[in-house]
């Protein structure tokens, strides 16, 4: 499966730069489709598997500026990852992805829970409601 979201109008008007990637005649993306497409699951992976190793080192390292700075490589790496690596061309698609990784790492605490306000109900709650309607979405361009 290609990453990009195929819509009515990629397959429509044949936006070859959209259906590139594709094998097989494209079929427009459900709703299912987008929710798999729009979530970075590669970065989301990378800052957990990295964000563990930080928070087990040794004291006396600087656990927080360590996670801003994984935070802030995944935040710039995703649209990169994306667009290079798994050929999604749609800008669209590269912003809802990359708010999707800033909305997992917030939902998972990371840097964000050295902030002294920061409560994590907030992310408990925001990340269900950001993957449950981002793919009612379709990104066109």
């Amino acid at each position: 499966m290609a990453r990009t979201v195929i819509t009515q109008a990629d397959v429509a008007g044949g936006n070859a730069r959209a259906l590139e990637t594709a094998v097989t005649p494209p079929n427009v993306d459900q709703y299912k489709d987008r929710l798999l497409k729009y979530i970075p699951a590669e970065v989301v992976a990378l800052y957990v598997t990295t964000a563990g190793v930080i928070e087990g080192s040794a004291d006396g390292f600087p656990k927080t500026a360590a996670l801003w700075v994984v935070f802030f490589i995944g935040v710039v790496a995703t649209p990169l990852f994306l667009r290079r690596v798994l050929g999604v061309s749609k800008s669209q698609q590269l912003t809802i992805s990359t708010l999707g990784f800033l909305v997992w790492v917030f939902a998972l605490g990371g840097p964000f829970e050295k902030i002294i306000e920061h409560q994590s109900v907030y992310g408990a709650l925001l990340l269900p409601l950001y993957v449950f309607f981002v793919p009612v979405f379709e990104a066109k361009r």
